[in-house]
């Protein structure tokens, strides 16, 4: 069971089970679907990152709102690196013209660089985004790449 109590201004996360474990033990079956003496260090590890990121997300959400009002843009996201090589990602954005915002980023870790993203509402579903990167070698992910330029055509949905 994951409750949210408190007030807005300083919310509190506890994870509780039945039968009643430790919360590193519940955030472990969570993740790995073990517990954490089963784990290996890889996983330890991983599972020490993943608290932390959870931990640190739940605390610097309302600063990062307060940040984004005070500064007066629409959009400050701070990304933990996700795994050893890549680093933090910082990337602010605010909507220029209707339906276009611009972003810009900055990764930081072994292998850092900047991105400009300008992304333009076609419609409801439809967008269309260029890409501009100093990025000197390619870096690709299973969700994300990198490239210096691009153009793409992205379709959003819910269901």
């Amino acid at each position: 069971r994951v409750s949210i109590l408190g007030s807005l201004q300083q919310p509190e996360l506890r994870l509780a089970s039945t039968p009643s474990l430790d919360p590193s033990d519940i955030l472990s079956l969570i993740v790995f679907n073990t517990s954490t003496n089963e784990l290996s260090t890889l996983q330890q590890q991983q599972l020490a990152v993943r608290a932390g990121t959870l931990a640190a997300g739940f605390i610097a959400a309302p600063m990062v709102s307060a940040l984004e009002r005070t500064l007066g843009i629409d959009t400050l996201e701070i990304e933990p690196g996700a795994d050893i090589r890549g680093g933090p990602r910082v990337t602010v954005g605010d909507e220029i013209a209707p339906g276009l915002i611009a972003r810009f980023s900055r990764q930081f870790g072994a292998s850092e660089y900047d991105e400009a993203t300008l992304e333009y509402y076609l419609s409801r579903i439809f967008r269309i985004r260029a890409t501009f990167s100093d990025a000197s070698t390619l870096t690709v992910s299973p969700f994300r790449r990198v490239e210096r330029a691009g153009i793409d055509l992205l379709l959003f949905f819910s269901f």
